[in-house]
């Protein structure tokens, strides 16, 4: 069950963080 909640969490992590990645480069490419 932990280790379940470990792998769940990991995975949204870098979700979140590919998300944030993603929009930053689309912003610099829009106001650059």
């Amino acid at each position: 069950m932990n280790l379940y909640y470990f792998v769940i969490l990991s995975f949204c992590k870098w979700r979140l963080l590919t998300f944030i990645l993603v929009t930053y480069y689309i912003v610099d490419i829009v106001y650059a």
